[in-house]
Formats: C-alpha cells, structure tokens, sequence
C-alpha cells in the first residue's frame, strides 16, 4: 500500500519523476530498491544511485532540487540507533513533505489496504552515480581559501566521508589515516609548509555504527578528536599547527565543530557564523 500510495495514487498522480537515495544503514539498500521498484510500478520515472554508494542526505537535497524532481525520497535513519530507519521526504521544489501532508498520506495508505495496482505503463529506474557530480558543484560554490586551516574529521562511519574526502582533495589537502592509539602516526599529520592537513577517523560507512553516537549534538561524539588532538599535539615532531575538528551524524547532514584548543562551537554560535557568512 505505501509503496503504491506515494508513488502515483495520491501524490504524483501516475506520472512525473522522483529520486530515491539511501545511507549506508544494513536496510537501506532493501528499502531504497523496493520503493524505487513501487513507484516505478506506478508509472514514476525513477532516479538512484549506483549500487554500493552510499549517499548524504544533503547531496539528495541538492539533487532534487537542481534537477527538479517531483519527489525526493532519502531512506536514512539520521543518528538514531542502528536498528530504525525512515525517510526523508521533500516534494517538487524542495517543497517540505511532514506534518498534515504526511497525517494525509498515512490516511490515504489506510484506505487502501489490499489496494493492487491498475495496469498502466512501467516507469523507468535509472541507476547514477550522483558522488562526482555532487563534489564538483561543491567545489565551485566553496571559495579557495588563501589559508585553508588543517581539520580532523570524525565521520563516525557515516555517510559523509566519501563525498567530504574528495572535496578536500580537490582543495588542495593531504588526506591522513592515523590509525589507532597504538600506532605511530604518519609524519604528514605533522608538516608544517603551509598545505593543509585532513586527518580522518572512522571513514568507511559502516552499518552497525561500530565507532558509537552518530549525534554531533553529544559531548561524547567528539572524543575521537580529542583523543587525536591529544595524541598530535603530544608527539616530538608536533611543530605547532594545530587542529580544528568536526563531527558528522549518519546521513551527513548534520555536523558538530570544536576548535583547535579542544573547546567545542556551541550551536548558536555556529548560526552566527552562517549569518555573516551567508546573509550579512
């Protein structure tokens, strides 16, 4: 019923186009592929990614928006435990799908229990991969900084890491793996020429949330960057440059920041920051 219900019945009305992306939660693939398939069913053109990606859900945003999608699907369970999952929904022009339009798409699913499909033309699903494409518009709308500050970012085994890493390195940083507390740390975390340094912890989209919290809004998410900046800022070869970190939630599009002396940006303080970057 809901797959059929969202697809053509009660929104799109059998016709238009959607995109249907997923994170990299162990039911995300299942789900993603299943509501492709319905709304295609429905007589949807259907866009996704390749199978393996693992995409943020700010790249799905942008997408839908660019390319002027009548429906936006992301399946992400955001920083919520391991287990859920769910969905984020925008309508044609990024439009907002929550609060009575959801009350009435549950309704419409309700009435429609044993509903099965009219035969009608199949829609298409086209298979894309949207990471390269979305790391190129980033990389033209974010300035080249004359002083770009090296970072170390946790991303959790979420979904931002892929998309993050390329960005930095179409920027001009050294990407470092430091590996765990036991090893030594590689002697680029500690150049000091003036190339930035992105140092990473946890970049491998994991499903089962093996590095902890995925809520950047937790003091404890941050742990990892301190650890690291301890361990940094501790070594022999440490020749003063620092480290500004931050932290992703699941589907990346959400993040935390603590500055270089280990003291975390509060939110309010980061809302400041967008408005004289942004509006003012």
């Amino acid at each position: 019923g809901f797959l059929g219900t969202l697809g053509g019945g009660e929104y799109l009305k059998n016709r238009g186009t959607a995109l249907v992306t997923g994170d990299q939660r162990a039911t995300s693939g299942a789900f993603r592929l299943a509501l492709a398939q319905g709304l295609a069913d429905e007589g949807i053109g259907v866009a996704t990614q390749n199978d393996g990606d693992v995409i943020t859900t700010g790249l799905t945003s942008l997408k839908g928006l660019a390319d002027d999608f009548d429906l936006v699907v992301q399946i992400t369970g955001s920083h919520n435990p391991k287990e859920s999952n769910g969905v984020k929904i925008l309508g044609y022009k990024g439009m907002p799908f929550f609060g009575p339009r959801m009350v009435e798409l549950s309704r419409a699913v309700g009435q429609r229990q044993g509903w099965s499909p009219a035969v009608r033309e199949e829609g298409v699903i086209a298979r894309a991969d949207f990471i390269d494409e979305h790391v190129e518009a980033l990389d033209e709308v974010l300035p080249d900084l004359e002083h770009p500050p090296s970072l170390m970012v946790d991303f959790r085994g979420g979904a931002a890491g892929k998309v993050f890493m390329k960005l930095a390195e179409k920027k001009g940083y050294e990407v470092v793996r430091p590996g765990s507390a036991r090893e030594v740390l590689p002697d680029a975390a500690f150049r000091n020429d003036g190339k930035p340094v992105l140092a990473v912890l946890n970049d491998t989209p994991s499903a089962g949330m093996e590095a902890g919290i995925w809520d950047p809004s937790k003091p404890e998410a941050f742990d990892g960057i301190r650890r690291l900046q301890q361990r940094i800022y501790g070594d022999a070869r440490f020749a003063g440059r620092r480290y500004a970190g931050i932290v992703f939630d699941g589907d990346g599009d959400r993040a935390g920041f603590i500055t270089e002396d280990g003291r975390l940006v509060m939110p309010e303080r980061m809302l400041m920051a967008y408005y004289q970057r942004m509006i003012l």
